[in-house]
Protein backbone atom coordinates (compact mmCIF):
# COMPACT_ATOMS: atom_id res chain seq x y z
CA UNK A 1 0.00 0.00 0.00
CA UNK A 2 1.50 3.39 -0.98
CA UNK A 3 1.57 6.48 1.14
CA UNK A 4 1.18 10.04 -0.15
CA UNK A 5 4.31 12.12 0.40
CA UNK A 6 4.15 14.89 2.96
CA UNK A 7 7.14 17.14 3.30
CA UNK A 8 8.71 17.00 6.75
CA UNK A 9 12.02 17.71 8.34
CA UNK A 10 15.14 16.36 6.58
CA UNK A 11 15.69 13.86 9.34
CA UNK A 12 12.36 12.09 8.84
CA UNK A 13 12.97 8.52 7.62
CA UNK A 14 10.14 6.25 6.56
CA UNK A 15 9.33 3.35 8.82
CA UNK A 16 9.16 -0.23 7.63
CA UNK A 17 5.44 -0.07 6.90
CA UNK A 18 5.69 3.23 4.93
CA UNK A 19 6.30 2.66 1.24
CA UNK A 20 6.63 5.69 -1.05
CA UNK A 21 5.88 5.64 -4.76
CA UNK A 22 7.67 7.25 -7.68
CA UNK A 23 5.62 10.12 -9.05
CA UNK A 24 6.19 8.98 -12.67
CA UNK A 25 6.01 5.17 -12.75
CA UNK A 26 3.86 4.91 -9.58
CA UNK A 27 5.87 1.87 -8.44
CA UNK A 28 6.65 1.58 -4.73
CA UNK A 29 10.34 1.83 -3.98
CA UNK A 30 12.32 2.13 -0.72
CA UNK A 31 15.35 3.63 -2.49
CA UNK A 32 13.70 6.77 -3.81
CA UNK A 33 15.41 10.11 -4.48
CA UNK A 34 13.76 13.51 -4.24
CA UNK A 35 13.60 16.65 -6.41
CA UNK A 36 13.89 19.48 -3.92
CA UNK A 37 12.64 22.05 -6.45
CA UNK A 38 9.52 20.20 -7.65
CA UNK A 39 8.98 18.45 -4.28
CA UNK A 40 8.33 15.02 -5.82
CA UNK A 41 9.71 11.50 -5.18
CA UNK A 42 11.43 9.60 -7.97
CA UNK A 43 12.89 6.16 -8.46
CA UNK A 44 16.40 6.02 -9.88
CA UNK A 45 15.05 4.76 -13.21
CA UNK A 46 12.82 7.80 -13.74
CA UNK A 47 15.31 10.48 -12.63
CA UNK A 48 16.58 11.00 -16.19
CA UNK A 49 13.08 11.52 -17.56
CA UNK A 50 12.30 14.07 -14.84
CA UNK A 51 15.53 16.03 -15.30
CA UNK A 52 15.02 16.02 -19.09
CA UNK A 53 12.10 18.43 -18.54
CA UNK A 54 13.86 21.77 -19.25
CA UNK A 55 10.90 23.96 -18.34
CA UNK A 56 12.60 24.59 -14.99
CA UNK A 57 15.72 23.68 -13.08
CA UNK A 58 15.87 20.58 -10.87
CA UNK A 59 17.81 19.60 -7.75
CA UNK A 60 17.99 15.85 -7.11
CA UNK A 61 18.92 14.82 -3.55
CA UNK A 62 18.68 11.62 -1.54
CA UNK A 63 15.34 10.96 0.09
CA UNK A 64 16.81 11.46 3.59
CA UNK A 65 18.22 14.89 2.65
CA UNK A 66 14.98 16.26 1.21
CA UNK A 67 14.14 19.76 2.42
CA UNK A 68 17.75 20.87 2.87
CA UNK A 69 17.80 22.82 -0.39
CA UNK A 70 16.51 26.36 -0.03
CA UNK A 71 13.22 27.05 -1.80
CA UNK A 72 14.56 29.68 -4.19
CA UNK A 73 11.92 31.81 -5.93
CA UNK A 74 11.43 31.53 -9.70
CA UNK A 75 12.54 34.41 -11.87
CA UNK A 76 9.59 36.50 -13.13
CA UNK A 77 11.32 37.27 -16.42
CA UNK A 78 12.77 33.78 -16.95
CA UNK A 79 10.28 31.32 -15.39
CA UNK A 80 12.52 28.31 -16.09
CA UNK A 81 15.27 29.77 -13.89
CA UNK A 82 15.46 30.16 -10.13
CA UNK A 83 16.78 33.25 -8.38
CA UNK A 84 19.98 32.69 -6.44
CA UNK A 85 21.13 36.33 -6.35
CA UNK A 86 19.62 39.60 -5.14
CA UNK A 87 19.95 43.05 -6.74
CA UNK A 88 20.39 45.53 -3.89
CA UNK A 89 19.69 48.48 -6.21
CA UNK A 90 16.39 47.20 -7.63
CA UNK A 91 15.59 45.23 -4.43
CA UNK A 92 14.43 42.11 -6.29
CA UNK A 93 15.66 38.49 -6.60
CA UNK A 94 17.42 37.77 -9.92
CA UNK A 95 18.44 34.63 -11.83
CA UNK A 96 21.77 33.93 -13.53
CA UNK A 97 20.53 35.43 -16.82
CA UNK A 98 19.41 38.66 -15.15
CA UNK A 99 22.69 38.66 -13.21
CA UNK A 100 24.76 38.84 -16.39
CA UNK A 101 22.47 41.08 -18.45
CA UNK A 102 19.96 43.61 -17.11
CA UNK A 103 21.50 43.85 -13.63
CA UNK A 104 25.16 43.40 -14.61
CA UNK A 105 26.11 46.95 -13.56
CA UNK A 106 24.13 46.87 -10.30
CA UNK A 107 25.34 45.94 -6.85
CA UNK A 108 24.36 42.31 -6.17
CA UNK A 109 24.73 39.73 -3.44
CA UNK A 110 23.83 36.11 -2.71
CA UNK A 111 20.10 35.85 -2.05
CA UNK A 112 20.72 33.94 1.18
CA UNK A 113 22.75 36.87 2.54
CA UNK A 114 20.01 39.27 1.41
CA UNK A 115 17.26 37.22 3.01
CA UNK A 116 19.25 36.92 6.22
CA UNK A 117 19.33 40.72 6.28
CA UNK A 118 15.63 40.84 5.42
CA UNK A 119 14.82 38.50 8.30
CA UNK A 120 16.89 40.68 10.59
CA UNK A 121 14.93 43.71 9.34
CA UNK A 122 11.66 41.89 10.11
CA UNK A 123 12.97 40.92 13.54
CA UNK A 124 14.01 44.52 14.25
CA UNK A 125 10.63 45.84 13.04
CA UNK A 126 8.82 43.35 15.23
CA UNK A 127 10.90 44.29 18.25
CA UNK A 128 10.40 48.00 17.56
CA UNK A 129 6.64 47.48 17.34
CA UNK A 130 6.60 45.42 20.53
CA UNK A 131 8.97 47.43 22.71
CA UNK A 132 8.68 51.01 21.41
CA UNK A 133 5.73 51.79 19.13
CA UNK A 134 2.96 49.68 20.70
CA UNK A 135 3.78 50.78 24.30
CA UNK A 136 3.71 54.39 23.07
CA UNK A 137 0.15 53.98 21.76
CA UNK A 138 -0.94 52.01 24.81
CA UNK A 139 0.43 54.74 27.05
CA UNK A 140 -1.37 57.37 24.98
CA UNK A 141 -4.65 55.46 25.27
CA UNK A 142 -4.26 55.17 29.05
CA UNK A 143 -3.35 58.85 29.39
CA UNK A 144 -6.35 59.86 27.29
CA UNK A 145 -8.68 57.76 29.47
CA UNK A 146 -7.33 59.42 32.63
CA UNK A 147 -7.63 62.83 31.01
CA UNK A 148 -11.25 62.32 29.97
CA UNK A 149 -12.15 61.03 33.45
CA UNK A 150 -10.62 64.13 34.99
CA UNK A 151 -12.31 66.37 32.46
CA UNK A 152 -15.70 64.84 33.34
CA UNK A 153 -15.11 65.68 37.00
CA UNK A 154 -14.11 69.24 36.16
CA UNK A 155 -17.13 69.71 33.92
CA UNK A 156 -19.36 68.43 36.72
CA UNK A 157 -17.73 70.76 39.22
CA UNK A 158 -18.16 73.66 36.81
CA UNK A 159 -21.89 72.98 36.45
CA UNK A 160 -22.30 72.71 40.22
CA UNK A 161 -20.59 76.09 40.72
CA UNK A 162 -22.92 77.72 38.26
CA UNK A 163 -25.91 76.05 39.88
CA UNK A 164 -24.82 77.30 43.30
CA UNK A 165 -24.48 80.81 41.94
CA UNK A 166 -27.93 80.55 40.37
CA UNK A 167 -29.55 79.46 43.63
CA UNK A 168 -28.72 82.85 45.14
CA UNK A 169 -30.82 84.51 42.52
CA UNK A 170 -34.64 84.66 42.31
CA UNK A 171 -36.85 82.91 39.86
CA UNK A 172 -36.24 85.51 37.17
CA UNK A 173 -32.67 84.16 36.66
CA UNK A 174 -33.67 80.53 36.12
CA UNK A 175 -33.71 80.80 32.36
CA UNK A 176 -30.23 82.37 32.30
CA UNK A 177 -28.85 79.56 34.50
CA UNK A 178 -30.42 76.99 32.21
CA UNK A 179 -28.88 78.72 29.21
CA UNK A 180 -25.41 78.61 30.80
CA UNK A 181 -25.77 74.91 31.59
CA UNK A 182 -26.87 74.24 28.04
CA UNK A 183 -23.72 75.92 26.74
CA UNK A 184 -21.56 73.82 29.03
CA UNK A 185 -23.36 70.65 28.05
CA UNK A 186 -22.77 71.55 24.43
CA UNK A 187 -19.03 72.06 25.03
CA UNK A 188 -18.84 68.85 27.06
CA UNK A 189 -20.59 66.81 24.39
CA UNK A 190 -18.29 68.18 21.70
CA UNK A 191 -15.26 67.52 23.88
CA UNK A 192 -16.28 63.96 24.68
CA UNK A 193 -17.18 63.36 21.05
CA UNK A 194 -13.69 64.46 20.00
CA UNK A 195 -12.16 62.37 22.79
CA UNK A 196 -14.13 59.33 21.62
CA UNK A 197 -12.93 59.89 18.06
CA UNK A 198 -9.30 60.01 19.21
CA UNK A 199 -9.75 57.02 21.51
CA UNK A 200 -11.32 55.01 18.71
CA UNK A 201 -8.49 56.01 16.36
CA UNK A 202 -5.82 54.98 18.86
CA UNK A 203 -7.54 51.67 19.66
CA UNK A 204 -7.87 50.91 15.95
CA UNK A 205 -4.15 51.61 15.49
CA UNK A 206 -3.32 49.38 18.46
CA UNK A 207 -5.37 46.58 16.88
CA UNK A 208 -3.64 47.15 13.53
CA UNK A 209 -0.21 47.03 15.18
CA UNK A 210 -1.10 43.84 17.05
CA UNK A 211 -2.37 42.23 13.84
CA UNK A 212 0.74 43.37 11.97
CA UNK A 213 2.95 41.91 14.70
CA UNK A 214 1.20 38.56 14.35
CA UNK A 215 1.79 38.70 10.60
CA UNK A 216 5.49 39.45 11.17
CA UNK A 217 5.77 36.56 13.62
CA UNK A 218 4.24 34.34 10.98
CA UNK A 219 6.76 35.55 8.39
CA UNK A 220 9.66 34.74 10.72
CA UNK A 221 8.49 31.14 10.92
CA UNK A 222 8.29 30.75 7.13
CA UNK A 223 11.09 29.13 5.14
CA UNK A 224 9.81 30.26 1.72
CA UNK A 225 12.10 33.00 0.50
CA UNK A 226 9.56 34.35 -1.97
CA UNK A 227 7.40 35.54 0.93
CA UNK A 228 10.34 37.13 2.72
CA UNK A 229 11.50 38.84 -0.48
CA UNK A 230 8.08 40.44 -0.87
CA UNK A 231 8.11 41.83 2.67
CA UNK A 232 7.55 45.58 2.72
CA UNK A 233 8.21 47.30 6.08
CA UNK A 234 5.19 49.23 7.37
CA UNK A 235 6.56 50.56 10.66
CA UNK A 236 6.95 54.06 9.22
CA UNK A 237 3.20 54.77 9.30
CA UNK A 238 3.07 53.78 12.97
CA UNK A 239 6.06 55.87 14.13
CA UNK A 240 4.03 59.06 14.28
CA UNK A 241 3.12 60.00 17.85
CA UNK A 242 -0.50 59.15 18.73
CA UNK A 243 -2.98 62.05 18.60
CA UNK A 244 -3.57 63.76 21.92
CA UNK A 245 -6.41 65.80 23.40
CA UNK A 246 -5.39 69.31 24.37
CA UNK A 247 -8.18 71.21 26.11
CA UNK A 248 -8.72 73.90 28.67
CA UNK A 249 -11.77 73.82 30.91
CA UNK A 250 -14.03 76.83 30.25
CA UNK A 251 -13.66 79.45 32.95
CA UNK A 252 -16.61 80.66 35.00
CA UNK A 253 -16.40 84.16 36.45
CA UNK A 254 -19.18 84.85 39.03
CA UNK A 255 -20.49 88.43 39.25
CA UNK A 256 -22.24 90.51 41.89
CA UNK A 257 -26.00 89.97 41.68
CA UNK A 258 -27.85 92.88 40.16
CA UNK A 259 -31.44 92.43 38.90
CA UNK A 260 -30.99 95.08 36.24
CA UNK A 261 -27.87 93.43 34.87
CA UNK A 262 -28.85 89.86 35.53
CA UNK A 263 -27.33 88.50 32.33
CA UNK A 264 -23.94 89.91 33.21
CA UNK A 265 -24.16 89.06 36.89
CA UNK A 266 -24.73 85.34 36.32
CA UNK A 267 -21.17 85.13 34.98
CA UNK A 268 -19.35 84.42 31.77
CA UNK A 269 -18.32 81.24 30.05
CA UNK A 270 -15.17 81.63 28.05
CA UNK A 271 -15.91 79.44 25.06
CA UNK A 272 -12.42 78.30 24.16
CA UNK A 273 -11.81 76.86 20.71
CA UNK A 274 -11.55 73.08 20.73
CA UNK A 275 -8.16 71.61 19.84
CA UNK A 276 -8.26 67.86 19.33
CA UNK A 277 -4.52 67.57 18.77
CA UNK A 278 -5.17 65.45 15.69
CA UNK A 279 -3.69 67.95 13.27
CA UNK A 280 -0.11 67.32 14.35
CA UNK A 281 2.79 68.20 12.12
CA UNK A 282 4.73 65.20 10.83
CA UNK A 283 7.00 67.28 8.64
CA UNK A 284 10.20 65.86 10.08
CA UNK A 285 9.27 62.23 10.68
CA UNK A 286 7.59 61.79 7.30
CA UNK A 287 10.93 62.41 5.61
CA UNK A 288 12.85 59.47 7.09
CA UNK A 289 13.82 56.71 4.66
CA UNK A 290 12.98 53.20 5.85
CA UNK A 291 16.14 51.75 4.30
CA UNK A 292 18.78 54.52 4.12
CA UNK A 293 20.73 54.71 0.85
CA UNK A 294 24.50 54.28 0.73
CA UNK A 295 25.86 57.00 -1.56
CA UNK A 296 29.59 56.28 -1.13
CA UNK A 297 31.49 53.36 0.39
CA UNK A 298 35.26 53.85 0.90
CA UNK A 299 37.13 50.77 2.11
CA UNK A 300 40.03 51.03 4.56
CA UNK A 301 42.77 48.76 5.87
CA UNK A 302 42.38 50.07 9.42
CA UNK A 303 39.37 51.26 11.45
CA UNK A 304 38.81 55.02 11.45
CA UNK A 305 38.15 56.63 14.83
CA UNK A 306 37.12 60.01 13.47
CA UNK A 307 35.66 61.70 10.38
CA UNK A 308 35.17 65.40 9.58
CA UNK A 309 33.56 67.02 6.52
CA UNK A 310 35.55 69.59 4.57
CA UNK A 311 32.78 69.99 1.97
CA UNK A 312 29.91 67.94 0.57
CA UNK A 313 32.40 65.83 -1.44
CA UNK A 314 35.55 66.05 0.70
CA UNK A 315 36.15 64.61 4.14
CA UNK A 316 39.04 63.89 6.50
CA UNK A 317 39.48 60.60 8.37
CA UNK A 318 42.01 59.39 10.91
CA UNK A 319 42.47 56.03 12.61
CA UNK A 320 44.73 53.82 14.66
CA UNK A 321 47.65 54.32 12.25
CA UNK A 322 47.52 58.09 13.00
CA UNK A 323 47.41 59.00 9.32
CA UNK A 324 44.96 61.81 8.55
CA UNK A 325 43.56 61.22 5.07
CA UNK A 326 41.62 63.63 2.88
CA UNK A 327 39.14 61.96 0.51
CA UNK A 328 37.21 63.40 -2.40
CA UNK A 329 34.34 60.98 -3.03
CA UNK A 330 36.10 57.62 -3.57
CA UNK A 331 39.55 59.10 -4.24
CA UNK A 332 42.26 59.66 -1.63
CA UNK A 333 43.86 63.01 -2.46
CA UNK A 334 46.07 63.77 0.54
CA UNK A 335 47.48 62.02 3.62
CA UNK A 336 49.35 63.37 6.64
CA UNK A 337 51.33 61.08 8.93
CA UNK A 338 50.93 62.73 12.34
CA UNK A 339 52.32 59.86 14.43
CA UNK A 340 55.45 61.83 15.29
CA UNK A 341 53.39 64.85 16.41
CA UNK A 342 50.36 63.40 18.17
CA UNK A 343 51.05 61.01 21.06
CA UNK A 344 47.41 60.40 22.12
CA UNK A 345 45.94 56.94 21.63
CA UNK A 346 42.91 58.06 19.59
CA UNK A 347 43.39 61.10 17.35
CA UNK A 348 40.16 63.07 16.76
CA UNK A 349 40.06 65.63 13.96
CA UNK A 350 37.81 68.59 13.19
CA UNK A 351 37.52 71.18 10.42
CA UNK A 352 37.38 74.91 11.18
CA UNK A 353 35.29 77.53 9.38
CA UNK A 354 38.44 78.39 7.39
CA UNK A 355 38.62 74.73 6.26
CA UNK A 356 41.74 74.04 8.31
CA UNK A 357 42.31 70.64 9.90
CA UNK A 358 42.51 70.57 13.72
CA UNK A 359 43.90 67.64 15.74
CA UNK A 360 45.47 67.13 19.18
CA UNK A 361 48.39 65.62 21.07
CA UNK A 362 48.61 65.17 24.84
CA UNK A 363 49.74 68.82 25.32
CA UNK A 364 48.85 70.73 22.15
CA UNK A 365 46.03 71.44 19.71
CA UNK A 366 47.42 71.73 16.19
CA UNK A 367 46.03 73.32 13.03
CA UNK A 368 46.96 72.30 9.48
CA UNK A 369 46.08 74.57 6.55
CA UNK A 370 46.07 73.48 2.90
CA UNK A 371 48.35 75.77 0.89
CA UNK A 372 46.41 77.54 -1.86
CA UNK A 373 43.84 74.75 -1.70
CA UNK A 374 46.39 72.46 -3.37
CA UNK A 375 45.99 68.76 -2.69
CA UNK A 376 49.32 67.76 -4.24
CA UNK A 377 51.59 65.78 -1.87
CA UNK A 378 54.28 67.98 -0.35
CA UNK A 379 57.47 67.11 1.47
CA UNK A 380 57.23 70.28 3.56
CA UNK A 381 53.71 69.67 4.90
CA UNK A 382 54.95 70.12 8.48
CA UNK A 383 55.54 73.80 7.64
CA UNK A 384 51.77 74.16 7.31
CA UNK A 385 51.12 73.00 10.88
CA UNK A 386 50.94 75.50 13.70
CA UNK A 387 50.37 75.09 17.41
CA UNK A 388 46.96 76.56 18.12
CA UNK A 389 46.56 75.83 21.87
CA UNK A 390 49.03 74.72 24.53
CA UNK A 391 47.60 72.59 27.34
CA UNK A 392 49.36 72.23 30.68
CA UNK A 393 47.07 70.27 32.98
CA UNK A 394 44.73 68.24 30.76
CA UNK A 395 44.73 65.70 27.92
CA UNK A 396 42.29 66.34 25.04
CA UNK A 397 39.89 63.51 24.14
CA UNK A 398 37.81 65.07 21.35
CA UNK A 399 37.49 68.41 19.59
CA UNK A 400 34.90 70.16 17.43
CA UNK A 401 34.49 73.55 15.77
CA UNK A 402 31.42 75.67 16.63
CA UNK A 403 29.27 77.83 14.36
CA UNK A 404 30.96 80.93 15.82
CA UNK A 405 34.46 79.65 15.04
CA UNK A 406 35.33 78.65 18.63
CA UNK A 407 36.79 75.27 19.49
CA UNK A 408 35.14 72.94 22.00
CA UNK A 409 37.54 70.46 23.57
CA UNK A 410 36.56 67.74 26.02
CA UNK A 411 39.60 66.87 28.12
CA UNK A 412 40.62 64.89 31.17
CA UNK A 413 43.15 65.70 33.87
CA UNK A 414 46.49 63.87 33.94
CA UNK A 415 45.39 61.87 37.01
CA UNK A 416 42.18 60.84 35.14
CA UNK A 417 39.99 62.12 37.99
CA UNK A 418 38.29 65.11 36.35
CA UNK A 419 36.76 65.66 32.92
CA UNK A 420 35.55 68.97 31.51
CA UNK A 421 34.57 70.78 28.32
CA UNK A 422 36.53 73.92 27.52
CA UNK A 423 35.64 76.54 24.92
CA UNK A 424 38.57 78.28 23.21
CA UNK A 425 38.46 81.41 21.08
CA UNK A 426 41.75 81.23 19.25
CA UNK A 427 44.14 80.20 22.03
CA UNK A 428 42.17 81.95 24.79
CA UNK A 429 40.06 79.87 27.20
CA UNK A 430 36.57 81.41 27.35
CA UNK A 431 34.39 78.87 29.19
CA UNK A 432 34.66 75.71 31.29
CA UNK A 433 31.79 73.22 31.72
CA UNK A 434 32.26 70.53 34.36
CA UNK A 435 29.51 70.46 37.05
CA UNK A 436 25.72 70.33 37.19
CA UNK A 437 23.48 72.40 39.51
CA UNK A 438 24.18 70.01 42.43
CA UNK A 439 27.94 70.27 41.83
CA UNK A 440 28.10 66.74 40.57
CA UNK A 441 30.38 65.99 37.61
CA UNK A 442 28.65 66.09 34.24
CA UNK A 443 31.07 63.67 32.61
CA UNK A 444 32.71 60.39 33.69
CA UNK A 445 36.43 60.10 34.41
CA UNK A 446 39.05 57.38 34.50
CA UNK A 447 37.79 55.14 31.69
CA UNK A 448 40.23 52.74 30.01
CA UNK A 449 40.07 53.65 27.24
CA UNK A 450 38.45 57.04 27.90
CA UNK A 451 36.20 57.37 24.84
CA UNK A 452 34.26 60.60 24.36
CA UNK A 453 33.03 62.52 21.31
CA UNK A 454 31.78 66.11 21.24
CA UNK A 455 29.71 68.27 18.88
CA UNK A 456 27.64 71.49 18.93
CA UNK A 457 23.96 71.52 17.89
CA UNK A 458 22.38 74.25 15.79
CA UNK A 459 20.63 75.60 18.93
CA UNK A 460 24.12 75.98 20.53
CA UNK A 461 23.65 72.99 22.84
CA UNK A 462 26.87 71.08 23.54
CA UNK A 463 26.46 67.31 23.07
CA UNK A 464 28.93 64.78 24.45
CA UNK A 465 28.81 61.02 23.82
CA UNK A 466 30.29 59.62 27.06
CA UNK A 467 31.03 55.97 26.36
CA UNK A 468 32.25 55.16 29.87
CA UNK A 469 29.03 56.52 31.40
CA UNK A 470 26.95 54.82 28.63
CA UNK A 471 25.16 58.13 28.16
CA UNK A 472 24.88 61.21 25.98
CA UNK A 473 25.11 64.43 28.02
CA UNK A 474 23.59 67.58 26.53
CA UNK A 475 24.09 71.01 28.10
CA UNK A 476 22.98 74.44 26.92
CA UNK A 477 25.42 76.97 25.51
CA UNK A 478 25.93 78.56 28.97
CA UNK A 479 26.64 75.07 30.38
CA UNK A 480 23.37 74.17 32.15
CA UNK A 481 22.41 70.48 31.99
CA UNK A 482 19.44 69.95 29.65
CA UNK A 483 19.16 66.15 29.62
CA UNK A 484 20.96 62.82 29.67
CA UNK A 485 20.07 60.17 27.09
CA UNK A 486 20.69 56.58 28.21
CA UNK A 487 19.54 54.82 25.06
CA UNK A 488 16.34 53.15 23.85
CA UNK A 489 16.69 49.45 23.04
CA UNK A 490 14.73 46.54 21.61
CA UNK A 491 15.93 44.24 24.39
CA UNK A 492 16.96 44.58 28.04
CA UNK A 493 20.04 42.50 27.20
CA UNK A 494 21.47 45.32 25.06
CA UNK A 495 23.80 47.94 26.56
CA UNK A 496 23.99 51.44 25.10
CA UNK A 497 27.45 51.87 23.54
CA UNK A 498 27.71 55.54 22.43
CA UNK A 499 30.66 56.56 20.24
CA UNK A 500 30.48 59.25 17.55
CA UNK A 501 27.93 62.06 17.74
CA UNK A 502 26.77 64.72 15.28
CA UNK A 503 23.75 66.94 14.54
CA UNK A 504 21.91 67.87 11.35
CA UNK A 505 20.30 71.06 10.05
CA UNK A 506 17.02 70.25 11.85
CA UNK A 507 18.81 70.09 15.22
CA UNK A 508 18.39 66.33 15.43
CA UNK A 509 21.11 64.46 17.32
CA UNK A 510 22.63 61.32 15.78
CA UNK A 511 24.60 58.89 17.97
CA UNK A 512 26.62 55.84 16.89
CA UNK A 513 25.71 52.81 19.04
CA UNK A 514 28.77 50.76 18.10
CA UNK A 515 28.31 47.28 19.58
CA UNK A 516 24.57 47.25 18.71
CA UNK A 517 25.24 48.15 15.05
CA UNK A 518 22.83 51.06 14.84
CA UNK A 519 22.57 54.85 14.98
CA UNK A 520 20.08 56.58 17.30
CA UNK A 521 18.25 59.72 16.12
CA UNK A 522 16.90 62.13 18.77
CA UNK A 523 15.17 65.47 18.55
CA UNK A 524 16.86 68.49 20.13
CA UNK A 525 15.13 67.79 23.48
CA UNK A 526 16.36 64.20 23.75
CA UNK A 527 13.17 62.49 22.54
CA UNK A 528 13.99 59.27 20.67
CA UNK A 529 12.77 59.37 17.05
CA UNK A 530 14.11 56.24 15.39
CA UNK A 531 17.12 54.08 14.50
CA UNK A 532 19.28 53.81 11.43
CA UNK A 533 20.24 50.14 11.13
CA UNK A 534 20.83 47.44 8.54
CA UNK A 535 22.94 44.41 7.81
CA UNK A 536 25.64 46.60 6.20
CA UNK A 537 25.94 48.92 9.22
CA UNK A 538 28.55 47.08 11.27
CA UNK A 539 30.27 48.68 14.28
CA UNK A 540 29.53 52.37 13.51
CA UNK A 541 32.03 54.60 15.28
CA UNK A 542 32.54 58.22 14.18
CA UNK A 543 29.90 60.47 12.56
CA UNK A 544 29.67 63.79 10.76
CA UNK A 545 27.06 65.60 8.63
CA UNK A 546 27.66 67.66 5.48
CA UNK A 547 25.70 70.76 4.46
CA UNK A 548 23.14 68.60 2.60
CA UNK A 549 22.47 66.49 5.71
CA UNK A 550 24.24 63.46 4.28
CA UNK A 551 25.68 61.30 7.06
CA UNK A 552 29.30 60.13 7.02
CA UNK A 553 29.92 57.14 9.29
CA UNK A 554 33.11 55.16 9.91
CA UNK A 555 32.60 51.40 10.18
CA UNK A 556 34.90 48.47 10.91
CA UNK A 557 36.88 48.67 7.66
CA UNK A 558 35.12 51.37 5.64
CA UNK A 559 33.62 54.86 5.59
CA UNK A 560 30.10 55.29 4.22
CA UNK A 561 28.15 58.33 3.08
CA UNK A 562 24.46 57.70 3.85
CA UNK A 563 21.23 59.44 2.92
CA UNK A 564 18.76 58.73 5.73
CA UNK A 565 15.87 61.08 4.91
CA UNK A 566 14.38 62.94 1.96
Amino acid sequence: MSKAYQRGSPGDISSAQDVYCCVLCKRPDNSLVHCDVCHVNLCKTCVGEHVFDKSQEHRIVTFENRGFTCNFPKCKEHPSKICESYCTLCRIPICVICFSSKHAAHERCDILISEAGRKQLIQNDLLELKNIILPKYQKAASALKNMTDNMCKQFQKLKENIKTQGEFLHREVDNIVQDAQTKIDDIESKTMANANIIETSINETVNQISKHMENLKGLLNLSFIRFLSAYNPQNEKYRKPPPTLQLSVPKFTPGKINREQINQQIGFLENLALNTGMECSWEIEDQFIDEPRILINVTSDTPKSTVACLSNDEFWTCGENKVATLHKSLQEIKSLNIKSISDVEDVHVAVTLEEALVFASSRFIFKHTLIENSYRPRNDWKDNIQTLITLSESIPLSVCCTSSGDLLVIMTSHDKKQTKVVRFSGSEEKQTIQWDDQWKPLYSSGGKPDIKYITENKNFDICVADNNAKAVVVVSGPGKLRFRYLGVHFSTEETFDPFGITTDSRRRILIADKSNHRIHILDQDGQFLRYIYGWKLRFPRALCIDSKDNLFVTLDKSVQKIRYYE
